[in-house]
């Protein structure tokens, strides 16, 4: 007989005789805050003997390849080379060899195939929202209307669990407590947080990190360059990511002629280095659920403006760990930027306020015991 497994739920510690067995359902073809919050949870669950954790993958990606380099079990199921029906299939066949309890996605695409997939085998779908794009009467925004319309029936009829990672986007999505709840992310807070030239003299470095689509509104942030006063030469923006948008950027770059203090990093894997170069981390998104972005540069150490949207001011709070902002005024975002440097002391203040909201509220830990009783409750029922 295996042995009794503690799980906590609330203030009542509960013994399970098995590992609760999940699997997560990721396509796995980008890396962004979804990817690292949806890989941030496999390693916590993968490190605890109360779970048996293993990763079905639509795409060799970053994640596939980290979860199998730590030990994780893995499955790919490569959705170029396989039509509708032979993916439905194969993830069939793997979820019954895997006898999983809870299938877990992250996204639309691997949504829609567990809802097709899970009931028939009694397992429980969850399913976390990540990001809202605004709806319109675009084509696109349209298509996006008709998808979601299709998935939450079918949801319905597979007994999907949503879980929001803010209540603006639970509210958006789902605003029935009884499906959904909200669960925020979760990031590491690293050992040392210092950061180069923190009391240097080399000019100020404003920071991004994310995917360049239109709706991070990173043009913002380029137009606010140009109204920057600083005392310590020309600053200078630093994005690193990549996305469809980064050549409209560059354009825009050199019409507002400050092309050479905007530099682009394109993809990279380990965020430490550049975010120990920042001297602010600036977020104008149009709309965000909970970013990891902002998430990791407060747990860094670097000081954050970011805008008042979607779940923002419900992260920061009245906690003052961050600079949120109005609206998208270039001007508005120059001097509330110029403003982290203003003050040291202030400056400093923020800094530890965002570090303590995050090791209370933000942490890998956390995420994982609120995932972990949801879990425990829904195959309960």
């Amino acid at each position: 007989m295996a042995p009794e497994l503690p799980f906590r739920r609330g203030t009542a510690v509960i013994r399970m005789r098995e590992p609760l067995r999940v699997c997560h359902f990721v396509s796995g073809d980008a890396w962004g805050g979804l990817e690292a919050m949806a890989l941030s949870l496999v390693r916590a669950q993968h490190a605890d003997p109360a779970y048996e954790v293993s990763l079905i993958a639509l795409n060799d990606g970053r994640l596939y390849r980290e979860a199998q380099a730590e030990g994780i079990a893995v499955h790919l199921l490569p959705e170029r080379e396989l039509n509708a029906w032979q993916l439905v299939v194969r993830l069939r066949r793997v979820l019954t060899s895997l006898r999983a309890q809870v299938v877990h996605t992250h996204r639309y695409k691997e949504n829609f195939f567990s809802y097709l997939v899970a009931p028939g085998l009694g397992i429980r779908p969850v399913v976390t929202l990540h990001g809202y794009g605004p709806s319109s009467f675009t084509p696109a925004g349209i298509k996006t209307f008709v998808r979601d319309f299709i998935s939450f029936r079918l949801a319905r009829r597979a007994r999907a669990q949503f879980v929001a990672v803010s209540r603006d986007l639970q509210r958006l999505y789902r605003p029935n407590d009884d499906d959904c709840v909200t669960i925020p992310n979760g990031v590491a807070t690293p050992a040392d947080s210092s950061r180069e030239g923190k009391n240097g003299d080399r000019p100020l470095v404003i920071g991004w990190v994310g995917r360049l689509v239109p709706i991070k509104s990173v043009g913002t942030l380029l137009d606010a360059l140009t109204h920057i006063r600083a005392d310590r030469g020309q600053p200078t923006v630093l994005l690193v990511g990549d996305g469809p948008e980064r050549v409209a950027l560059t354009e825009h770059a050199k019409r507002l002629g400050i092309q050479s203090r905007v530099q682009f990093t394109g993809y990279v894997e380990d965020l430490s280095p550049f975010l120990a170069r920042m001297d602010v981390f600036a977020l104008p998104s149009l709309h965000e659920g909970a970013p990891m972005a902002l998430l990791e540069a407060m747990a860094a150490g670097v000081p954050g403006v970011a805008a008042r949207v979607g779940g923002i001011p419900e992260m920061i709070g009245e906690s003052g760990a961050a600079c949120l902002v109005d609206g998208h005024d270039p001007v508005v975002w120059a001097r509330a930027i110029e403003g982290i440097l203003a003050d040291r002391a202030a400056t400093e203040e923020m800094v530890n306020r965002a570090r303590r909201l995050v090791s209370e509220r933000f942490s890998v830990d956390a995420m994982h015991a609120r995932y972990g009783e949801l879990y425990h409750a829904l195959i309960a029922r």
